[in-house]
């Protein structure tokens, strides 16, 4: 969906104005018209004394506000007189509506009013949503309503190729958005259930690979406050639900041992759960040894693999952004620079207090060594000059 950049029809604010009114009010009779028309016409007029309209951006946003209020439908009018409105619209409203707290009602208000149409208008609805979304600013998190509800109506239709929605544009948006982590993991999973549904593959083999290395941390921390669990605690899958949020390999082998049926039962692939736990396991290894060298033996301890598979584990976990390092072949060790954490307790806060103590002992180990560097440097200035002196007494 590419961004679009609103453009004003000819004529003053309060011609548009006009346009916009005009269009609202036909198939009213001439005298419902005209009462219909009047109270613009006199928010339209300055009054002696007062700002021009040109310079009174508060009666500007009232008027447009006033346009807004009376948008029931579509209108009567061809798909491109509709879509001409709208776009007019649109743009006096992205303009003098700068903060989406302001916006935001507005859009609210059109995004329904448009969707409510008939389906024997859907093609003109989606032109009309698609230019609402390209109309608004790209970092806007309204931009994530107004697919939403693109996204409803496409399902609704059987129609979601007409999006062409694509992994890079998902990517993109989420990184422009000022939406938060967790907004951003509901939004994928809704796209992703909406193409689930719909039983598009293809699309949603690249949004659901998107969605799991991108907001599954997210996902399993905010799964595991659901209310509803509580309810299903003592099933096997909460606590594999738990494992893969906190656990490390060991539990998901034990666990596997005595609940080998449920993933045959729940369709699960032995092999995909086993190779993620391996890379989140090595995760919980990096975030408790930021700073310092982990040996490849004690990896490959905890992965349960040969000491030479180390270094490609360790690459995949690095390409998945879960740690940061340098490896070295001489040391057969891994130099662990950052990690992700899975999960920020008690146990986190405590390392990060010992972090925090080590490194200030660090700074004033450091501070001591060049203070007394400083002093010795001070020391040997002092005896030099003292020499100097000497030397030029004994001279004279």
């Amino acid at each position: 969906m590419a961004d679009a950049v609103a453009v004003f029809s000819e004529g003053t604010f309060e011609e548009q104005i006009q346009e916009l009114v005009n269009y609202l009010a036909r198939g009213l009779a001439d005298e419902a018209r005209a009462a219909y028309i009047r109270p613009f016409q006199e928010a339209l007029l300055t009054p002696e004394g007062k700002k021009p309209l040109a310079e009174d951006a508060d009666r500007r946003k009232k008027i447009i506000g006033m346009v807004r209020e009376k948008v029931v439908g579509l209108g009567e009018g061809t798909d491109r007189e509709i879509e001409g409105f709208f776009n007019l619209l649109i743009s006096h409203l992205v303009t003098l509506f700068t903060s989406t707290p302001d916006l935001e009602p507005h859009v609210s208000a059109l995004v329904g009013t448009i969707t409510a149409a008939p389906e024997t208008q859907t093609g003109i609805v989606y032109r009309v949503l698609s230019n609402l979304f390209n109309g608004l600013p790209r970092k806007s998190s309204l931009r994530r309503d107004v697919y939403l509800a693109l996204l409803k109506l496409a399902s609704d239709q059987g129609d979601l190729d007409v999006l062409q929605i694509e992994r890079a544009d998902v990517k993109r948006w989420l990184s422009e958005w000022e939406i938060s982590e967790e907004e951003g993991a509901t939004f994928l999973e809704t796209v992703a259930e909406a193409f689930r549904k719909a039983g598009t593959s293809k699309r949603l083999t690249a949004i659901s690979s998107f969605t799991c290395s991108t907001s599954a941390r997210s996902l399993l921390r905010r799964l595991l406050r659901v209310d509803t669990l509580e309810a299903v605690q003592d099933h096997p899958l909460y606590s594999l639900l738990k494992i893969f949020s906190s656990g490390d390999l060991a539990q998901y082998h034990s666990w596997e041992s005595e609940h080998a049926s449920i993933l045959a039962e729940f369709g699960m692939d032995k092999e995909i759960l086993l190779r993620k736990i391996r890379l989140l396991t090595l995760a919980s290894i990096a975030s408790a040894k930021i700073g310092r060298d982990v040996p490849y033996a004690e990896i490959a301890s905890a992965l349960r693999v040969q000491e030479n598979e180390v270094e490609s584990w360790a690459i995949d976990a690095i390409r998945h952004k879960l740690i940061g390092g340098k490896l070295s072949q001489a040391t057969s060790s891994i130099h662990i620079t950052r990690s992700s954490t899975r999960a920020f307790g008690t146990s986190q806060w405590q390392d990060l207090e010992a972090q925090l103590v080590q490194w200030k002992t660090n700074l004033t180990e450091v501070s001591k060594v060049i203070a007394q560097a400083r002093k010795i440097a001070a020391g040997s200035s002092s005896t030099a000059g003292t020499a100097r002196t000497a030397v030029a007494e004994v001279g004279a």
